[in-house]
């Protein structure tokens, strides 16, 4: 099997991504298919509240329909040139579940606790306390709340989502810049993405290294932590 060939697969995500994503009409044209999911507003017995939301999903945009629809064409690419055998299709998809439910399972538990963290303010009320020890020197930890976050909800944009506010109240308090505050957020949530469990469990199912994720994360950790605090040591010298 030649390189091309071999990168069959790849090039059909490309193909299959950008032909959806940025071909004029295409987007408007896919988002005819949507999941809604409501969320109730709120209240916990310390005051707490959270705004009710609706979550919707546009499933023909969906990352997992393209990543789907490419397996398709890639296995309809090897089929044609006798890399795949008869009965081959039904293994794979047996062992790719196989493999996917003890990973499923454990991002969904995660995602759960993300959840129920943010709905009853305990990561909010984290932050505050991270504020209130850090005082003037909050640009240091700046970039740490944003790898809390992420580690918490295994996505950058989740982080940003729960944090966000936090790091330009802050600001505003320390008479600093928002957004310098708000750029240390999202560089930290970026780099929590290395150790954060969520992720750290799609990258080890993926590899073949279930079981292993601790000593991934250990590794990891050498260079996330010394590069964190990089960025709010170039925060705080900045003054915000």
């Amino acid at each position: 099997m030649g390189f091309h060939l071999g990168f069959a697969a790849y090039y059909a995500v490309i193909v299959i991504v950008i032909a959806a994503t940025l071909t004029p009409g295409v987007p408007a044209a896919l988002d005819v298919l949507r999941f809604s999911v409501p969320f109730p507003r709120t209240v916990t017995n310390l005051g707490f509240v959270t705004h009710g939301s609706a979550q919707s999903i546009s499933i023909l945009q969906h990352a997992g329909t393209y990543l789907v629809v490419s397996a398709l064409v890639a296995w309809g690419i090897y089929r044609a040139t006798g890399h795949l055998k008869p009965g081959v299709w039904g293994l794979m998809v047996r062992r790719t579940v196989r493999q996917a439910i003890p990973t499923t399972l454990a991002v969904v538990f995660m995602v759960v606790m993300a959840m129920i963290m943010s709905y009853t303010g305990m990561t909010r009320l984290l932050a505050h306390g991270l504020i209130a020890v850090a005082g003037r020197a909050f640009p240091i930890i700046g970039p740490f709340v944003g790898l809390l976050g992420c580690f918490i909800t295994g996505s950058n944009t989740n982080a940003n989502f729960l944090f966000g506010a936090l790091q330009r109240d802050a600001a505003i308090l320390l008479r600093g810049s928002p957004a310098i505050t708000a750029a240390l957020q999202t560089t930290g949530a970026s780099l929590g993405s290395m150790i954060a469990p969520a992720k750290v469990l799609v990258v080890c199912a993926t590899a073949g290294l279930q079981g292993r994720e601790g000593e991934v994360m250990r590794i990891a950790l050498k260079y996330c932590l010394p590069m964190t605090l990089l960025m709010g040591l170039l925060g705080w010298i900045s003054r915000f």
